[in-house]
């Protein structure tokens, strides 16, 4: 049963393709830059270039293959919102158009609890809670969503849906890496930072995925992924500073001034054509509870979140460490 797994050079994508390959599985992984791929060349996927914007690469990639795991996009902070939404939608769409031309059997779809928006549940967010998009990222996911949706039940198509909330661990360049940098310094805290924010290691998230993509109960469902544990932001920023042995100096500031320095600090850096450290959207999430559910992917799929805070966060302080020797 041949296995095409999009995304693969990314986090969620690259863990995905590791544990399928741990099983033996036959993998075949779609990439646009095969110097980002060079750590699967040895791992025994079959590497195919291609990009989810060019329909007439897809028709390769997808030739025998059974299931797909479609985790290719861009994050938050990686483009406009004309880019975000070519990309993620665009890009989705392309997918699905080809896997049906492909009859493919199973179609995963990396999505994002960014649907759900300001949720601000401190009781956790569920599945079927109202969406409402906050951003661009926001925006690109749920429209990516609406075009898988349709191809189930227009088409009759066996998709399924993951909503991973904050992901992070080894290769995480979106979360982790920005985090790390914030703490070595002054780490402005909104509300003392008892909101709530959910975080999941990527092999859990990659667990999900693999359990959703055989199991005939989640054809047609949508799955939140946490690690199963209310955390704090102050929990969560203490925790990682000190298995850093970091000197971060925390400052409580109305929420108004922090928002307003992050937002003139993002200009300026994408001035510069820089990733900011700080945006005006991540202090407006320090302001809100950030947790869901996942009582549903427990029930249906048997999910057990194996990794926990301390444990995730060592291995991946580790694993950034090892990369700055």
């Amino acid at each position: 049963m041949k296995i095409l797994v999009t995304g693969a050079t990314g986090l969620i994508g690259s863990h995905i393709a590791e544990k399928l390959l741990a099983q033996k599985q036959d993998v075949r992984v779609l990439v646009r830059d095969p110097q980002k791929a060079n750590f699967l060349k040895t791992t025994g996927a079959e590497l195919v270039l291609g990009d989810t914007l060019d329909p007439d690469t897809l028709e390769r990639a997808l030739k025998g293959v059974h299931t797909v795991y479609h985790c290719a996009a861009l994050v938050q902070l990686q483009g406009t919102r004309d880019r975000l939404l070519n990309i993620n939608v665009q890009g989705t769409g392309n997918m699905l158009e080809a896997s049906l031309a492909a009859n493919v059997k199973r179609f995963i779809f990396t999505s994002s609890v960014a649907v759900y928006g300001s949720a601000n549940d401190p009781q956790g967010t569920r599945e079927d809670d109202p969406q409402a998009p906050n951003g661009p990222y926001s925006e690109s996911k749920i429209e990516s969503e609406k075009l898988v949706w349709q191809a189930y039940r227009e088409k009759g198509f066996p998709i399924s849906i993951i909503r991973p909330c904050v992901v992070y661990g080894p290769r995480d360049l979106n979360f982790s890496k920005p985090l790390l940098k914030n703490l070595k310094g002054l780490m402005p805290m909104v509300r003392h930072g008892e909101a709530l924010l959910d975080l999941v290691h990527v092999r859990d998230v990659a667990d999900v995925h693999l359990l959703a993509g055989t199991n005939e109960k989640a054809v047609g469902q949508a799955y939140n992924v946490t690690d199963g544990e209310p955390h704090t932001i102050q929990e969560l920023v203490e925790t990682v500073r000190r298995l850093a042995n970091l000197n971060t100096r925390f400052i409580n500031l109305p929420y108004p001034v922090v928002l307003t320095g992050a937002t003139i600090a993002y200009e300026f850096a994408r001035m510069r054509g820089k990733m900011p450290l700080i945006s005006p959207s991540t202090v407006r999430a320090m302001a809100i509870h950030h947790h869901y559910s996942i009582e549903k992917a427990q029930e249906h799929l048997g999910f057990v979140p194996k990794v926990k805070l301390e444990e995730g966060w060592k291995e991946t302080i580790e694993w950034f460490q090892a990369r700055s020797r």
